[in-house]
């Protein structure tokens, strides 16, 4: 499929270094594929006006931009569309894989998450056009492979937890449904969850994504619940059924966000877009997963407040140690518990007997890039950063083709696999 967005002429702002929230005005259209091929002269199965920004931390610099688009009716108002077989929605994203030179890294993971019982957005390959000028749409604004996925919202065809009212202000409707996330050392967080001051064992850098916005009675709720998970947490018989964590976690779902953080060696685990959400009357749930693009063999050797996620051996959390400082000892705490690490070592085990075997790795993989040769290899003409070592701030793998480039991903994860079943014994 092909995603055309024409900006009427209006620029991308020149020198963006961060996240650009402004949104521009676009036209958006999707055009599929008959028999195999997309002609851009053919009627597009959506055709919208929207509005387009720059998304991203760090991605926000690369040359291949990433975007957040809504689509919106005549009046501006938000227009639900379903796209490419995902439900109707108008957020979504277009994520530029461009240090992941694979192209699948994100797809990867975020294909594997519902299989194994971890919550994520779907996704589907696309490649995008962009005209920025005033003029007809050319070969000249072709910007490569994306992924068009769904945004992370309480919404009953993504992540359908209870909506709250302003009104709820009491239990049991005012238990949920909360989605919050860490976003380290993220200095624009609009909701920011602030741990009460004195409190020991702290979090920070928490950013509450729904409801948005919130009432001061549900921002003291889950203040509140979350000081007694942690209170919990840090007790003296942290795994017991009653008192302890598993009285305010789902463990299931945590067990599973470990496996996904340390078998993919994410540079921002459990640290950044580490999403969590709770429902009403529920637990804490792990997910969904977000950004993983930096796995797997992309990523840093040290530095940004961890040891670096190259090698196949050693842990991520320990990696990350210094941004757990900054943000929440949850998970470490949670690795520290002879309970939590029994659970652990035998999820792995079943996993490696099914999802996670080299078989069902290779085979996912597989599937993931049997659609894209034709789009890599354009892709890689537009940018031709396959040999290049960094690409942005990042390390990644220098093979000279895009077959290749899949390949040593591909190595990387069964490498890493080995290493967990010597280590998750």
């Amino acid at each position: 499929p092909v995603v055309v967005l024409d900006s009427f002429g209006r620029p991308l702002p020149a020198g963006t270094t961060g996240v650009a929230d402004e949104f521009m005005d676009t036209a958006f259209l999707l055009l599929q594929p008959t028999a195999g091929t997309v002609s851009v002269s053919s009627a597009p199965t959506v055709a919208t006006s929207a509005g387009y920004h720059v998304r991203g931390q760090s991605s926000a610099n690369y040359d291949k931009k990433p975007f957040r688009v809504e689509l919106r009716n005549s009046d501006g108002t938000d227009r639900d569309c379903p796209v490419l077989g995902m439900p109707a929605e108008s957020d979504w994203v277009l994520h530029s894989p461009h240090p992941d030179k694979a192209l699948i890294r994100n797809a990867f993971v975020y294909s594997l998450g519902p299989d194994i019982g971890i919550r994520a957005p779907r996704g589907v390959f696309v490649e995008v056009y962009l005209n920025t000028a005033t003029r007809a749409m050319t070969s000249g604004d072709y910007q490569g492979v994306y992924l068009l996925v769904e945004t992370i919202k309480n919404q009953k065809d993504r992540l359908d937890l209870k909506k709250l009212k302003d009104t709820d202000t009491a239990l049991p409707a005012i238990s949920g449904g909360y989605i919050f996330k860490f976003e380290w050392m993220v200095t624009d967080i609009p909701q920011r969850l602030m741990c009460p001051s004195g409190q020991a064992n702290c979090w920070n850098f928490l950013e509450v994504a729904d409801p948005d916005p919130w009432t001061i009675p549900q921002r003291d709720y889950l203040t509140q619940h979350l000081q007694s998970f942690v209170t919990a947490l840090h007790s003296a018989t942290p795994a017991d059924a009653t008192s302890g964590y598993p009285a305010f976690i789902d463990t299931a779902s945590f067990l599973n966000q470990v496996i996904v953080q340390e078998l993919t060696r994410n540079l921002d685990a459990y640290s950044r877009s580490q999403y969590l959400h709770k429902d009403r009357d529920a637990k804490i749930f792990a997910g969904p997963l977000w950004d993983y693009d930096l796995i797997a063999g992309v990523g840093l050797a040290t530095g940004g407040g961890t040891a670096g996620n190259l090698p196949t051996s050693g842990w991520q959390h320990e990696a990350s140690a210094a941004r757990f400082t900054a943000t929440a000892d949850w998970f470490p705490r949670l690795l520290a518990d002879p309970a939590f690490k029994t659970q652990l070592v035998a999820r792995w085990k079943a996993l490696r007997q099914a999802q996670l075997s080299d078989a069902e790795m290779r085979a996912r993989i597989s599937r993931l890039t049997a659609p894209l040769t034709a789009g890599a290899q354009r892709n890689f003409q537009k940018w031709p950063i396959l040999a290049t070592a960094r690409v942005g701030m990042f390390t990644t793998p220098t093979a000279t083709t895009w077959t290749a480039q899949v390949t040593a991903m591909q190595d990387w994860l069964i490498a890493r696999a080995a290493w967990l079943d010597t280590m998750w014994q």
